[in-house]
């Protein structure tokens, strides 16, 4: 490997653990904005201010490059039904029906199956030691959520839409990995985003009740919330894919959507330094391990 090629790759990779935190930090922000507001609310604003920002810088550096057509088109129609779409009504109903802890889990096997993907569709080859970090990351998770186990309870529907959410994402990155390398991540991200809010349109429109809606809106115009969903929107809903399709790009979709299982690690770091949430020793465990599962799989 060259000098430069070693330094893209460490490039990639501070990329990734910056999507990670982002990723990881959106559940505590999130978390304060459904004080005041849906979660449908929370995520159309989002998309529609990533939208807007996105748009008018893709349009000042892309101008000539930013348009898709055919066949490209369609797949990014698809990338944005997969996710945000699809993935967040699985995710957010699953949760309803059934116990974080489960759907945690069920998340937690999203880099196993975007593995075997990857090996069936892009032939990407994964050594011995890439499918043992993959196992041993998942046992991390799990390991950290050992605390919440002692009260889970099973629901057959939260089950299904939680592996809903775990094959919307697998789409997600599977067609992701097809658009052509012509278009700039920021091109995709911001196309991602403006059809991600066209699919929530009408959730959001006729799917509330309009004066709840506008109590929902003003609470979010309040300065505190209104710069909570900047950042969600900025950070979370935008750079954090950038910087995901980034990684698939250059090192590969294996070794990338691993990282997804730092984002617990990322949610319990930042929740006990923000919110006081409490961080037993069997969480540092489970974090320890997630991390060396995590490097297994960077392994050549």
């Amino acid at each position: 490997m060259s000098h430069t090629e070693k330094d893209r790759n460490w490039l990639t990779y501070i990329l990734l653990l910056c999507t990670t935190t982002f990723w990881g930090g959106s559940f505590v922000l999130t978390k304060q904005l459904l004080d005041v507001a849906s979660p449908v609310t929370i995520i159309f604003l989002r998309m529609v201010i990533a939208s807007v920002v996105f748009s008018i810088i893709t349009l000042v550096l892309y101008k000539d490059s930013c348009l898709m057509k055919g066949k490209d088109f369609w797949m990014m129609v698809a990338v944005a039904f997969f996710e945000p779409f699809l993935y967040f009504l699985c995710e957010t109903y699953s949760i309803k029906y059934s116990d974080p802890t489960v759907v945690a889990i069920l998340i937690a096997t999203i880099p196993m199956f975007i593995m075997i993907m990857s090996y069936f569709t892009e032939h990407e080859k994964i050594g011995r030691i890439n499918r043992i970090g993959t196992l041993i990351a998942f046992v991390g998770i799990f390991v950290m959520l050992i605390p919440s186990l002692g009260n889970v309870s099973f629901n057959g529907w939260g089950i299904v839409l939680g592996f809903g959410a775990v094959l919307s994402a697998v789409g997600y990155t599977y067609f992701i990995n097809k658009l052509p390398e012509k278009y700039n991540s920021l091109v995709i991200i911001t196309w991602q985003n403006l059809l991600g809010a066209i699919f929530f349109a009408p959730l959001f429109f006729f799917g509330q009740n309009s004066q709840v809606l506008h109590s929902e809106i003003t609470a979010l115009m309040q300065p505190a919330n209104l710069t909570l969903l900047f950042i969600l929107a900025i950070a979370c809903s935008a750079l954090a894919f950038m910087f995901y399709l980034h990684g698939i790009r250059h090192i590969g979709m294996t070794k990338t959507s691993i990282f997804t299982n730092l984002i617990p690690v990322a949610t319990a770091i930042l929740a006990f330094f923000i919110v006081g949430e409490e961080f037993p020793p069997v969480k540092i465990l489970g974090i320890a391990i997630v991390i060396v599962g995590v490097f297994m799989v960077q392994k050549k």
